[in-house]
């Protein structure tokens, strides 16, 4: 059959696990990512060995990172649980714990994005490049492809496949 219409300006859809497009357009013009940048944070996070169990207090260096992000929910100056922080992340897309969960890993904004593009280069994306943590910088950059490889990495790791799984949870304060 004829490949379905799309208003997607890249696109790039395979099987779990598969290299193998099922279908793709433009899959290799690089564009900005937005917050598809923090499956990278992530995946940097859980190599670096984030505690999950272990709590972290959301600072004001988070509160700066996330400034002109979607609202967050994570207020100044209480601790949350670092797998909730991570929940947050991925699946509410709340800058303000990427920023905290890197901090986590000892790594401040800056050196955490820097962390990502190192990881990135491992991993053969040639194409992706990230000049902060979250999705908020526009010269966060990547293909539909690349991304693609991302999303497989980050479902190899069980507490991120699992995160990416959920419909909802509910965070909330130690």
């Amino acid at each position: 059959p004829p490949p379905p219409k799309l208003s997607s300006k890249a696109v790039y859809v395979s099987i779990a696990g598969s290299p193998v497009p099922l279908l793709e357009q433009n899959a290799d013009e690089v564009r900005a990512i937005a917050s598809l940048t923090k499956l990278q944070a992530a995946l940097v996070m859980r190599q670096r060995g984030l505690k999950l169990e272990e709590g972290t207090v959301i600072n004001r260096d988070d509160h700066g990172v996330a400034l002109g992000g979607a609202r967050t929910r994570l207020e100044l100056n209480w601790t949350y649980r670092n797998s909730d922080l991570l929940h947050a992340a991925l699946m509410a897309s709340d800058n303000r714990a990427v920023s905290a969960l890197g901090r986590a890993v000892g790594l401040a904004a800056t050196h955490l994005a820097q962390a990502m593009n190192e990881l990135a280069r491992r991993m053969g994306l040639i194409k992706t490049f990230f000049l902060g943590p979250v999705g908020l910088n526009h010269e966060n950059v990547s293909t539909a492809r690349e991304m693609g490889q991302v999303v497989r990495a980050a479902a190899k790791d069980t507490v991120l496949r699992g995160i990416m799984s959920k419909a909802e949870i509910l965070v909330k304060p130690m």
